[in-house]
């Protein structure tokens, strides 16, 4: 199908759904299209597209959640973590330098070291540390060590096991579940366990859930866990380097908004954020059903903050994603459309 035959059947397109598609000279040969909630603190779904309660693993996108329970057994406290320690145990880093050497301040502080973590390790996302590292990487390089270290100093301070730590009958996968249906309001059943690939446990929920947690993380009202939700967030956004890294679309965006937009991404095409909207927080979660992350996961991302009001006053290759060839010369674009359905 050519792009103006596929704008022009938008146009006729009713509220509640959004596609982004890749086009190469005019002729488009991928389409994109997205599963959107948008809720309040409550839960209370306001917007969507799709099928809002699509199920989904959470990904990377559960790191802030996960590391709940280092915070509130009083672990981050004793071992006095900081706010970009606790950003980068709930991000997904790309194996600069200040982000190791905040992993490992993490693990020496529990009276760790690397050899603990099980997260196996891969080339940095980051480019210029994978030209210098190049196979010679380690579980530290892993974008998951900040997560596998908070996870491995939970268990130091409350004496689990941590052999074990990435086990599904592990006490700290059992305290993630109960917190996740305690924050969601979900059965513990409802909350369904899988594999993330790290190795250590993934839960799959409802995308309404999904975003509610991010509303939380952004304003927690006053739950029980209000104050640790508050620190994960708070740190998240005051170091958005640490969440992410160097040219990463976390990054980017939250310093596009500063104080206004928390953002998190996760693999095979989700995106879950915290968005400050008029007067109150939302929690957003976004999920290509193709699974990609490519350009068209963060352009529809841009496309659904401005279609709730925040809207980017700079260009970058997220906002204007465009089809190159490997000497750099354009061919074509990414191109989203649609709308959110108001409930």
């Amino acid at each position: 199908m050519f792009l103006e035959e596929f704008r022009r059947g938008a146009m006729s397109w009713g509220p509640g759904k959004h596609m982004v598609v890749e086009e190469r000279n005019g002729l488009i040969e991928a389409f994109h299209e997205a599963h959107i909630a948008v809720v309040d603190g409550s839960g209370r779904i306001l917007y969507s597209s799709g099928d809002p309660r699509h199920i989904a693993y959470t990904r990377s996108c559960i790191k802030p959640i996960q590391a709940l329970p280092l915070l509130y057994t009083g672990a981050a406290e004793h071992y006095a973590l900081t706010e970009k320690e606790i950003a980068v145990i709930s991000g997904s880093h790309s194996g600069e330098p200040e982000h190791l050497a905040a992993v490992r301040s993490i693990l020496k502080k529990a009276g760790l070291d690397e050899s603990y973590l099980k997260c196996h390790g891969h080339v940095p996302f980051n480019k210029e540390q994978a030209r210098l590292i190049g196979e010679d990487f380690s579980s530290i390089h892993d974008n998951c060590s900040g997560k596998h270290a908070g996870a491995l100093t939970a268990c130091m301070y409350n004496g689990w096991d941590l052999d074990s730590y990435t086990d599904f009958e592990h006490p700290l996968t059992r305290e993630i579940v109960r917190t996740i249906s305690s924050l969601t309001g979900l059965d513990h059943d409802d909350v369904y366990l899988g594999v993330d690939g790290c190795d250590i446990p993934n839960f799959a929920v409802p995308m309404d859930s999904m975003a509610r947690l991010f509303a939380l993380l952004a304003d927690p009202g006053n739950g029980p866990l209000k104050l640790h939700l508050a620190t994960l967030g708070r740190s998240m956004m005051k170091n958005p380097y640490m969440v992410a890294g160097t040219d990463r679309f976390d990054t980017i965006l939250m310093k596009d908004f500063p104080n206004r937009v928390l953002s998190k991404a996760g693999a095979v095409g989700l995106q879950t954020l915290s968005a400050f909207t008029d007067d109150d927080w939302v929690g957003i979660s976004i999920k290509l059903v193709d699974g990609a992350y490519s350009s068209a996961l963060p352009l529809v991302t841009y496309h659904v903050l401005s279609e709730l009001g925040i809207k980017s006053t700079t260009e970058n290759r997220y906002t204007k994603p465009l089809v190159t060839t490997r000497s750099g010369k354009v061919v074509g674009a990414m191109h989203s459309f649609g709308s959110l359905k108001e409930h």
